[in-house]
């Protein structure tokens, strides 16, 4: 199931420019820097990066930034975002984040914006065990995702975004055997219409803590929002820090 590789090669290039606020992106990374410098980290991994939204911006902060993704048009987006201005403090990496290569290398690995469950359980886990290994002793996998508490007091099975010339339109899918929201995604724009698909594993709080022991994190902290506040049934999000 590689869904993923047409969605972001077609659907999310139109869309990922409208999807965060400048403001949005303000706050998070306002979080993510006070975060970051509470436990004295300095090297770190953001995977999937996307366009570098947030690598850019942590990286202008002073941070030792590796961004990874599997999608090279993203990543190029990104370098050329980043000349003039932080191109030096960037590592840019194109790779699988089922297939990390490091040992011990990050001070914090960072999965941002719903990016983790696209894949079958064993390789969801994949990633995390490969980003457990990534870190160093007392190093931090930050999860932004949405799980079954999350969801289920906002599921609705259609939606509808209009970002300046750009229309969005999803169908979904909530299917309990298999635990995945499945998509149907419509984007318009400039008269063209490109249809993707999407199916994202949607876990509970407790199985996606239990997945995070299995792999050998053993303490974490909870956030409902890039506001800091401790996570409860119904927030929007959830920012899970796992500590190794």
């Amino acid at each position: 199931m590689n869904w993923w590789k047409d969605y972001f090669d077609e659907a999310w290039i139109i869309m990922q420019q409208h999807t965060k606020s400048p403001e949005q992106t303000e706050q998070e990374i306002a979080f993510l820097n006070y975060f970051l410098h509470t436990h004295t980290y300095q090297k770190i991994l953001d995977v999937p990066c996307s366009t570098g939204r947030i690598a850019l911006q942590l990286a202008s902060k002073g941070f030792e930034i590796t961004a990874m993704d599997y999608n090279e048009k993203l990543l190029e987006i990104g370098k050329q975002e980043a000349i003039g201005k932080v191109a030096e403090e960037i590592k840019w990496v194109q790779g699988d984040m089922r297939q990390l290569n490091f040992e011990g290398d990050f001070d914090a690995v960072l999965c941002l914006f719903n990016s983790f469950g696209y894949f079958e359980d064993a390789d969801n886990l994949a990633f995390l065990e490969g980003a457990y290994r990534a870190l160093k002793p007392g190093g931090c996998l930050l999860i932004d995702a949405h799980v079954m508490e999350t969801l289920l007091p906002i599921f609705t099975s259609k939606g509808f975004w209009k970002f300046e010339d750009c229309i969005v339109l999803e169908e979904r899918i909530l299917n309990y055997e298999t635990g995945r929201m499945d998509g149907s995604w419509t984007v318009i724009q400039d008269d063209k219409q490109t249809i993707s698909t999407s199916s994202v594993r949607v876990y509970t709080y407790r199985q996606l803590v239990e997945l995070l022991k299995q792999v050998g994190f053993t303490e974490f902290i909870s956030y409902g929002s890039y506001f800091g506040d401790g996570f409860v049934y119904g927030d929007d999000q959830l920012l899970l820090a796992a500590f190794k």
